[in-house]
């Protein structure tokens, strides 16, 4: 039976680190705001029904440049009161909600994803 001292461990521990990879980040030449939303006694928002609202969410992208979020909340037929949840969907700063949930699905998930034909995958729950 061998037994590894704590200099031996930290020089194993360490030795994992030793052939690290690293990507290159690319260079983007332009950016594309895809929605805003904001509070209703400021503005409307930008592509996304007035009153729409996400947040801690995670947008995906896939290569051709398609992005898909989750909203948590989007007003149904323009009632504050009345909301679902939604999927927002677009690229190069076209787009909006392509699908809305409405009760009893009350939840969306914070993350959804895209793949290269832009079909999108996601899940919704009920509290």
């Amino acid at each position: 039976m061998h037994r590894l001292t704590t200099p031996g461990l930290v020089l194993l521990i360490s030795g994992f680190g030793l052939s690290t990879a690293h990507a290159e980040v690319p260079d983007y030449v332009q950016f594309e705001l895809q929605a805003r939303s904001n509070l209703l006694v400021n503005d409307d928002g930008w592509n996304l029904p007035p009153g729409s609202s996400f947040n801690s969410i995670s947008a995906s992208i896939n290569n051709a440049g398609k992005v898909a979020f989750p909203v948590q909340i989007v007003p149904i037929n323009g009632n504050q009161s009345n909301t679902g949840v939604g999927l927002w969907f677009g690229s190069h700063g076209v787009g909006g909600i392509v699908v809305l949930h409405e009760a009893p699905i009350d939840g969306i998930a914070f993350r959804v994803s895209i793949n290269a034909s832009g079909q999108v995958a996601y899940y919704t729950y009920e509290n």
